[in-house]
């Protein structure tokens, strides 16, 4: 563990027996403070009982029987959206295929419009580039343009509601909390939520396995000639390189670790890449072993805050992966590679030639 008094002072855990402690000891790390306190994020910045209750109503919406029904959808994008980029040959795939399918996902997936997608992706890139305090101004501006569209696209489902089994927003708006109805500000800030890290992590994930694959031929051609293994390179190529490197908890009460003090309501960053690496529980941490088993990697997370959308991102990622192997023969990189750098690991530039 070590402190930084960057990002107004926190202490990073990086040993992944320290932070699946922290991760189920939600008494002492608690995850509900709200890092924009006008548009609360729930289940995300929410602690028991509150978490527990907004997860229940959104946990239906992401179990393995509604996967297998949007599996099509997501194919039937993935192909519309590879069949031109194959037909080229020549492109760069995270400005062309990573950053756009999962904007398309997400916003198909809460019946949004898809004509909007450019606009969402645009939004959370200008969000990620502006945070931390690099550019506070262009930060806040963005951040309350989303928060208008979220607003707005709530007002109108709560006038023209959809079918609440099938529909996110329509549910949440039917749904009580503790015998109050959830408030159109609560479902806002939940739909301001999917439409950042509903596909942010998703977009990283593709650049992550994408270029590692472009620059190791033998995997390449290992998964091509046996495809069942694609769920399991998946899960270890991104163990390898996780996307969301970390993500941030506040303690709640004064306790010591490693002999270190810390302090009630200081910070702590749950490091997932570092405990990703840590040899002491994974067999040659520092190398991508595609057929890895056992695989016990935190790259959605651990403990109630495990990733809700993570069932849905393991459909794009797979889908996609097998579309892309099955049209082509290899790809390989056809350029220098962007790469975005932390918190949130990816590429921004992946130029890639396919052969057919």
């Amino acid at each position: 563990m070590a402190h930084t008094d960057q990002v107004g002072g926190a202490w990073g855990f990086f040993k992944y027996e320290d932070i699946v402690k922290a991760t189920l000891d939600i008494e002492t790390f608690s995850n509900g403070e709200s890092r924009n306190r006008d548009l609360p994020r729930y289940p995300l910045e929410a602690d028991p009982p509150f978490h527990t209750a907004y997860r229940k109503i959104l946990q239906p919406f992401f179990n393995s029987r509604v996967m297998d029904e949007w599996e099509h959808i997501v194919r039937n994008l993935v192909i519309e959206m590879l069949e031109p980029l194959i037909f080229k040959k020549e492109m760069d795939m995270a400005k062309d295929f990573n950053y756009i399918l999962p904007v398309r996902v997400i916003l198909s997936f809460l019946h949004l419009p898809d004509q909007d997608c450019y606009r969402i992706g645009q939004l959370s890139e200008d969000i990620y580039h502006s945070s931390y305090g690099k550019n506070p101004e262009k930060y806040a501006a963005t951040v309350e343009s989303l928060k208008l569209y979220c607003h707005k696209a709530v007002a109108g489902r709560k006038t023209s509601p959809l079918d609440p089994q099938k529909d996110m927003i329509s549910k949440l708006l039917q749904s009580q909390i503790d015998n109050q109805d959830i408030s159109v500000k609560s479902v806002a800030g939940i739909l301001h939520l999917l439409l950042t890290a509903g596909h942010d992590s998703t977009t990283s994930s593709l650049g992550i396995i994408i270029n590692y694959l472009a620059q190791n031929p033998n995997d390449q051609k290992r998964i091509r000639e046996n495809t069942s293994l694609i769920p399991m390179a998946i899960e270890e190529i991104l163990r390898y390189e996780t996307p969301v490197q970390r993500m941030p908890r506040t303690i709640t009460k004064d306790f010591d670790l490693h002999g270190q003090k810390l302090k009630k309501g200081e910070k702590v960053f749950l490091v997932w890449g570092s405990a990703n690496r840590d040899e002491e529980v994974f067999d040659n941490a520092d190398k991508c072993i595609i057929d890895r088993k056992p695989n016990r990697h935190l790259v959605f997370g651990h403990g109630i805050h495990h990733c809700l959308g993570a069932p849905l991102a393991r459909l794009e990622l797979r889908v996609a992966l097998e579309e892309l192997l099955h049209r082509t023969k290899s790809f390989e990189l056809n350029g220098n590679v962007v790469r975005t750098g932390y918190p949130r690991f990816g590429v921004s530039s992946l130029p890639l030639i396919l052969c057919t």
